[in-house]
């Protein structure tokens, strides 16, 4: 077998890996990434913006309220305490370091307000968001957008310290005496290579392409109860079950969750240029029946209250007195600053009529739209005519909503179908403040750390919109933290990797 010796040995070239990998040379130490696909960048390419909180870019901007003290004390009642809170604060205090040195690296960011979640005179805001840098093309000439990873690799290959190794994924790992002392890979050829390290980093994703263990471990079901708009396949949790393998504890295991419309999903939910299929007007279960305020914004909250009704879906309902609303321009309809949404309900109908897409329902009276959506006819009439009662009277009674409340009346009725879509699977593995990967008796496994989605135990079950750019500021500035340690483990230990 084929071996190699490096210092730090890391599986995965997604956020977490590549800073992890790009933080480390900074120490002068030699790293070699072995990713299993072709190339770099993870799940979402980095998303569009990490979390921070009292960064440069904040104060630049006004957002003086969005400190590491507030933010951290947020989260904390956000999770009712059910968190590592010495993790939380390592994390948070760490993350204007990792603002300022994804900027050194070429970073650049844009106004805060840039955001679509960023409210007119906020100062507590925590997502920064990412402008084109004109270093970083797509392959048809336009500015990159989610370029951080592409960066990150870049400057990480330019030290001359950091080797990737891709369409190459980790076996298993490699211990003596109770410590890691490497792992052994397999190219897709299925040649393997026993690669000695002082330390591997585990950075491979989490696991939202194994439906076994979503499962097995959440409330979820693949295609049942959740559709993931990004699939990965490749994200299985492998990088996990090689801890699990060797004695590591297993963490709390999350979907991170929002509504959405299967298989087209965007910011709102839905496809984009069909924002009008999630405006907040009245929302059914397949028994007819109402269950929370429409008006409710946070779509993690929303996706929560989707996921406990019957079958783990809802319907958002509109008609032809509502939708020619929309047409005429009388109302907006909500959409993330920079969209162009579709106004027109008929057409955003025959478009989906045209894909064969079979979330969008369209019939000329409340009970043909019970038949073709299965919702129960008449309690959907009910609901139907108590809720128009609650908007011309301007007093919704049961959920106390005050905006969007405007009557159904046809002749024609529509309904959008939403589930629970996801931007990945969080936590499998447990971890210590210094992102050493824990065995069952709390007891830090020597060499062994682990960074990104699959140690991310921070949000008690549901990702806290307040906090946006939360999973990949977690990945990034993970992978940093867990360098700067690895570093001193293997100073402490007189050097990089162990040798028989």
């Amino acid at each position: 077998m084929k071996k190699i010796t490096t210092d730090i040995a890391v599986l995965g070239a997604g956020p977490s890996g590549l800073s992890c990998a790009l933080r480390a040379s900074e120490f002068g130490l030699k790293v070699a990434v072995f990713e299993k696909t072709s190339t770099w960048g993870g799940v979402n390419n980095g998303g569009m913006g990490p979390f921070g909180a009292g960064t440069h870019i904040q104060k630049k901007y006004g957002m003086t309220e969005g400190t590491a003290e507030n933010a951290l004390n947020y989260l904390f009642d956000f999770t009712h305490g059910q968190i590592d809170a010495r993790l939380a604060s390592e994390y948070i205090r760490k993350t204007a370091f990792t603002i300022k040195w994804l900027e050194d690296y070429g970073v650049i960011y844009a106004d805060p307000s840039a955001s679509p979640f960023t409210k007119p005179g906020e100062k507590e805001y925590y997502c920064h968001v990412i402008a084109e840098n004109p270093e970083f093309k797509e392959p048809d000439g336009r500015n990159m957008w989610m370029y951080i990873p592409t960066l990150l690799h870049k400057r990480a290959v330019n030290t001359g310290l950091v080797d990737f190794y891709f369409n190459t994924a980790g076996v298993r790992l490699l211990c003596r005496d109770g410590i890691v002392t490497g792992v052994v890979v397999q190219n897709d050829a299925g040649e393997q290579t026993e690669v000695h390290a002082g330390a591997v980093v585990i950075a491979t994703g989490g696991f939202m392409g194994n439906p076994e263990l979503i499962k097995k471990y959440t409330s979820y079901e693949n295609n049942v109860n959740i559709f993931f708009s990004c699939q990965r396949p490749n994200i299985c949790g492998d990088g996990m079950q090689m801890a699990w393998d060797i004695g590591a504890a297993r963490s709390e295991m999350m979907v991170d969750a929002y509504k959405g419309m299967p298989i087209h999903c965007g910011p709102v939910g839905t496809k984009e240029g069909w924002e009008i299929l999630a405006s907040r007007n009245l929302m059914v279960n397949l028994k007819g029946e109402r269950f929370m305020n429409e008006a409710w914004h946070d779509r993690f909250f929303v996706a929560n209250a989707i996921h406990r009704q019957p079958g783990g879906t809802a319907f958002s309902l509109c008609a032809s007195s509502i939708a020619e609303l929309y047409r005429s321009g009388t109302i907006p309809v909500e959409a993330p600053p920079g969209f162009a949404p579709e106004t027109d309900y008929e057409k955003v109908v025959a478009e989906a009529k045209a894909m064969n897409y079979p979330y969008v329902f369209a019939a000329d009276s409340i009970e043909e739209l019970a038949m073709q959506t299965g919702i129960d006819a008449e309690c959907l009439q009910a609901t139907i005519e108590e809720y128009n009662l609650m908007c011309e009277q301007q007093n919704d009674s049961i959920f106390f909503k005050k905006e969007n409340l405007f009557p159904l009346h046809g002749p024609r009725y529509y309904a959008a179908q939403f589930f629970v879509d996801s931007f990945g699977c969080l936590g499998g593995l447990k971890i210590n403040y210094k992102m050493e990967v824990e065995n069952t008796s709390w007891e830090a496994i020597p060499g062994l750390y682990g960074v990104g989605s699959e140690v991310n135990t921070l949000y008690a079950g549901t990702y806290p919109e307040h906090m946006s750019g939360n999973t990949s500021g977690f990945a990034y500035t993970s992978g940093i933290m867990a360098a700067e340690n690895a570093a001193a483990y293997l100073s402490s230990i007189g050097g990089g990797a162990h040798h028989d």
